[in-house]
């Protein structure tokens, strides 16, 4: 099947589903408190979410900060919407959705193509816009009045994300979801500190992951040190640290070449058989034999699978001429950092030359000295 008929096929479900919308029909998932009728894709209340989706409304009306809410109900053990802890995202999806007052809007992301599982944000002159297309859980003047609270509470710390990005954000990773530290500044008695800590943890009130932080200026402290003690290392022994990195890289060279030849046309076999299930689920949909939710559901399934298949296919190509192209900058590593050995201080242009990320683990006291574990991984060798 070629590109011009699927694209074609792709084309005929997006104007189905656009008529569909501007009709006012519900697409996709129905919103936490209501339920959808697959049948004709209307909605309804939900009797049992209905009671939390406006009990969230009357916390916030009276000033409840939304990481409050979710702490609140994390800790009554209320069910999440498709997840076992609740987050900050996503009471503040609930708090912001005009769903919830009878309205909807639809149209508000697409995908870039039919091949791709990117999806982008639509123009919001691109959105399709109906009115009284269900019953409302939230009344549309207490909706405003939540959207007036929202708007004030966001300002202060949108205000303080803007004074000067960290000079270690987007390096930092949490040890405990590998997900990137956010950062933020806070002005204590006139000076402006810089932090990091776990957008995971915040987001569930500690419920999903420990409360990973570190202060700006500890960790500057922290990697100077290390990046000194490398140096120093280097100029004692060069040849030792040289053949410690270069037998720990060989290691991975002996895979052997048949096994990997095996598991890399597995991958090839399967990614073929995606691409026409695929093929097939699009004509299924076409025809109708699928419905708006199944065909949702199965082709994000198939394009996870795809996603995850293609890079074990990628790592497996790349991993051994990545492994002597390593085996090289070994060299150039070692001439980078052992100039370091006399250092003041750091600043991006330092570690964005030298350092790849950092791993931010939980604090403890050992001896009655607090201790955190920050794992730092160098640009070409990793973890020395």
């Amino acid at each position: 099947m070629n590109d011009f008929y699927l694209k074609n096929l792709s084309d005929k479900v997006k104007s189905v589903l656009t008529a569909k919308a501007k009709q006012g029909q519900k697409l996709g998932h129905a919103p936490y408190g209501y339920l959808h009728n697959v049948e004709d894709h209307t909605v309804y209340i939900n009797e049992s979410e209905a009671p939390v989706v406006r009990r969230i409304y009357e916390m916030r009306l009276t000033g409840v900060s939304s990481l409050k809410i979710v702490e609140t109900l994390n800790n009554e053990g209320i069910p999440a919407p498709r997840s076992k802890f609740w987050r900050d995202g996503v009471v503040l999806g609930i708090l912001k959705n005009i769903f919830y007052t009878g309205n909807s809007e639809q149209n508000k992301r697409t995908c870039v193509s039919y091949r791709s599982g990117k999806v982008v944000k639509c123009p919001e002159d691109e959105w399709i816009r109906a009115a009284n297309t269900h019953e409302a859980i939230i009344p549309m003047d207490v909706w405003e009045q939540v959207q007036a609270i929202n708007k004030g509470a966001a300002r202060p710390f949108s205000e303080r994300r803007k004074a000067e990005p960290g000079v270690f954000a987007g390096l930092l990773y949490c040890s405990g979801c590998n997900k990137k530290l956010v950062s933020n500044c806070q002005i204590r008695k006139g000076v402006k500190v810089f932090w990091y800590y776990c957008g995971t943890s915040r987001a569930t009130s500690g419920t999903k992951c420990q409360p990973h932080s570190i202060a700006d200026v500890t960790l500057r402290t922290l990697v100077l040190s290390d990046i000194k003690t490398q140096a120093a290392r280097i100029s004692v022994d060069r040849e030792g640290v040289l053949k410690k990195l270069q037998d720990s890289l060989s290691a991975i060279q002996k895979m052997s070449k048949q096994d990997s030849l095996k598991r890399q046309r597995e991958l090839e076999s399967r990614l073929h058989t995606i691409e026409l299930q695929m093929e097939k689920l699009y004509e299924d949909k076409v025809m109708g034999a699928v419905s708006n939710d199944e065909f949702s559901r199965l082709s994000q399934q198939l394009e996870n699978e795809r996603r995850e298949k293609s890079s074990l296919l990628d790592s497996l190509k790349q991993s051994v001429s990545e492994v002597k192209k390593k085996l090289s900058d070994i060299d150039h590593w070692l001439a980078l950092i052992e100039k370091y050995f006399v250092l003041d201080g750091i600043d991006r242009d330092l570690l964005e030359s030298l350092i790849d990320r950092i791993e931010i683990g939980g604090q403890e006291v050992i001896n009655g000295v607090k201790t955190r574990d920050v794992r730092i991984f160098y640009k070409y060798v990793g973890q020395v």
